[in-house]
């Protein structure tokens, strides 16, 4: 089983890596195209980042640390997913090789991760009570790891 897919880690250890890279998170509306070509939400984004700490090279975009660090984002988004089957969907968005600097944390060098939580059938239907949920759950399980959420 490949590792970003396994649900079995403890949560101390998961909770370790949290506070190492320093972990935060974000939410936000998905938005996709309607009909009549008008925006609706059709779910979330979580949006998690975590710093590039890795004291002994300067980050550069794409390095090794940069590949860690997305790795152990893959980890904790994947942890912090509902395990049981529903109507809805976890995509991860593809990697980007890049690295963004805080001045909200001293110009912190950071990678991030983006879930999006979407209909798993039905892609463009209206946001729902089970991708309300599956929001909620995954936001409670990334506080209780430890993580900071930005915003609201």
């Amino acid at each position: 089983m490949a590792e970003a897919a396994r649900h079995d880690w403890e949560p101390g250890e998961v909770a370790a890596l949290v506070r190492r890279h320093r972990v935060r998170f974000a939410v936000y509306p998905a938005w996709a195209l309607g009909p009549g070509l008008h925006l609706r939400q059709v779910g979330f984004a979580i949006e998690l980042t975590g710093e590039h700490v890795d004291p002994r090279h300067q980050p550069e975009p794409g390095c090794d640390e940069c590949g860690r660090v997305y790795a152990v984002l893959e980890r904790i988004a994947t942890f912090a997913m509902p395990r049981e089957h529903r109507p809805t969907n976890y995509l991860v968005e593809p990697r980007r090789p890049a690295l963004s600097y805080s001045p909200k944390r001293h110009g912190a060098s950071e990678v991030t991760l983006t879930v999006r939580i979407v209909h798993r059938e039905h892609y463009c239907e209206p946001v729902d009570a089970c991708e309300r949920q599956c929001r909620a759950e995954m936001s409670r399980r990334l506080v209780e790891l430890g993580a900071i959420r930005d915003g609201p």
